[in-house]
């Protein structure tokens, strides 16, 4: 389970019931143009080219490298990048293929949800 920009709940409304691993702060669509001046959109996906996935396993592996956890369980700084990096990279191939995926983009992505079922 991972997100970015703010999509999550508090842990504590988190219901094992839910019929999604998170419940997002604002309904969700199919494209949103937030700005004009910095076209962002965020877009639900069902397939990335390889460069895509790269792009956004590599964004989240970053987003999470300053983790505790991460650290603690992976000291060295090259080893915990290539681990996270494999780590996105299988997530992201499993909510392309399982669940869904909403990625923020600006001319590149900038950001990346993945989404329990459809």
């Amino acid at each position: 389970m991972l997100s970015l920009a703010g999509l999550l709940q508090p842990w504590g409304a988190l219901r094992p019931d839910s019929p999604l691993l998170f419940e997002p702060a604002a309904p969700a669509v199919e494209r949103v143009e937030a700005s004009k001046a910095g076209q962002l959109e965020v877009r639900r996906v069902s397939t990335l080219s390889a460069a895509e996935l790269w792009e956004a396993a590599a964004l989240l592996a970053r987003s999470f490298d300053h983790s505790t956890l991460f650290q603690a369980a992976f000291p060295q700084a090259t080893a915990r990048a290539m681990i996270l990096h494999a780590l996105f990279t299988t997530i992201v191939k499993d909510a392309l293929q399982y669940g869904r995926v909403d990625i923020a983009y600006n001319g590149h992505i900038v950001g990346a949800a993945r989404l329990r079922g459809g």
